[in-house]
């Protein structure tokens, strides 16, 4: 059950991919008489294929606007949006064009919660507002599609972009795990668990000041006392205990923040896959610069973990472990130097100053630690 997720996406998409090819195909029919040039009949579907493509893209920009939409509407405030590695900001009082990319998702909307954090805030419709969003602009591409019924062409683009829509707006209401769990699912942790939605409201709050160069260590403590074990069966509820560990981090208490994350990764909880896979990212970072046995190290980064991490290496903390494994395991100082070059690539347009100067800083005393600071 643990890829569940997985094939229901790839599920999705393959039923997409089947009725744009059956509307293609459909076209073809009703335009064709054979006595068409091959460059005609190649341009007509080189066309298509290219609308096909089109609707799922403008499909993932719809469902993020309406997390947003949604969102302002029910007393959040803008914090980013961001389709694929395109991110727009909120950095004081200013919208600003960064570059960021989440493996596992094409888009993310974060907003500003109201309230405060025991306040009874609107949570519902701004988690599902993008599945509402993808479903109603469903409905208006079917209209349009039998407006356009006479024209092929114009019929077939705009029933694509209906499927599309239809299919994200099923793909992410309906309540599936993945390794970012999807809005449905969230939205059950949230309603099933009071605490759920104190959680949502420390989560987001820590993405809006974070983006406006706010250290965890400088946030209310308060905000990350660890969950009772019951209540860290909820996914959303797990993000408090993460954060702690996060936290730690910036307090330079990293002997605690591993203890931490070691007693979270040994329990039965809800933790999203995206979660468990950072954290052993960090275990395995704290491991490498503390002398513990090379051979225990080899048996956490095994291949199934190398596979499953590698979509991440667009984010800092990770791109700074597999620097240090590259060259404290593999003894690879070439792959080593090729990873410290992206993190200097990445961190020139990373949106988030305070992760940068933190994991710089871990990168660089360990780079130290182990003789190659000048690579």
């Amino acid at each position: 059950m643990k890829n569940i997720g997985k094939y229901f996406m790839v599920l999705i998409f393959v039923i997409i991919g089947m009725f744009c090819g059956i509307i293609i195909q459909k076209v073809a029919s009703t335009m064709f008489t054979g006595t068409e040039s091959i460059e005609f009949v190649l341009l007509i579907y080189v066309f298509l294929f290219v609308m096909m493509y089109v609707g799922i893209v403008l499909q993932i920009a719809i469902h993020e606007a309406g997390h947003l939409v949604f969102g302002l509407l029910t007393g959040y405030h803008f914090v980013s949006y961001r389709i694929f590695s395109w991110i727009w900001i909120k950095q004081n009082d200013k919208i600003v064009l960064k570059r960021f990319n989440l493996g596992g998702t094409g888009g993310q909307c974060l907003l500003n919660p109201p309230g405060d954090i025991n306040d009874d805030y609107p949570v519902i419709l701004y988690n599902l507002g993008g599945s509402i969003m993808n479903l109603f602009t469903a409905l208006v591409f079917f209209i349009l599609a039998r407006v356009f019924a006479g024209q092929p062409i114009v019929w077939a683009s705009f029933l694509m972009l209906a499927i599309s829509g239809l299919g994200f707006g099923i793909a992410n209401g309906i309540p599936v795990r993945m390794v970012v769990n999807n809005d449905g699912w969230n939205t059950l942790d949230l309603i099933r668990n009071p605490m759920a939605k104190r959680a949502f409201w420390v989560q987001m709050k820590v993405a809006a000041l974070t983006s406006n160069d706010v250290p965890l260590n400088k946030m209310p403590a308060e905000w990350f006392a660890i969950p009772e074990d019951k209540d860290l069966k909820n996914g959303i509820v797990t993000y408090i205990a993460t954060a702690a560990a996060d936290r730690l981090i910036y307090e330079g208490k990293e002997d605690e923040a591993y203890a931490l994350r070691k007693d979270l990764l040994a329990k039965d909880t809800g933790m999203p896959e995206l979660f468990r896979l950072l954290m052993k990212e960090e275990n395995i970072f704290y491991e490498l610069t503390h002398d513990y046995p090379l051979d225990d190290i080899k048996n956490a980064h095994d291949p199934q973990f190398t596979k499953s991490i590698r979509p991440f290496l667009t984010m800092l903390n990770v791109i700074k472990t597999e620097c240090i494994y590259a060259l404290v395991v593999e003894n690879d100082i070439d792959k080593a130097n090729m990873l410290q070059q992206q993190f200097d690539k990445v961190a020139d347009s990373y949106p988030y100053a305070v992760e940068i100067h933190l994991e710089r800083s871990l990168l660089d005393q360990a780079l130290f630690q182990f003789g190659y600071h000048a690579l």
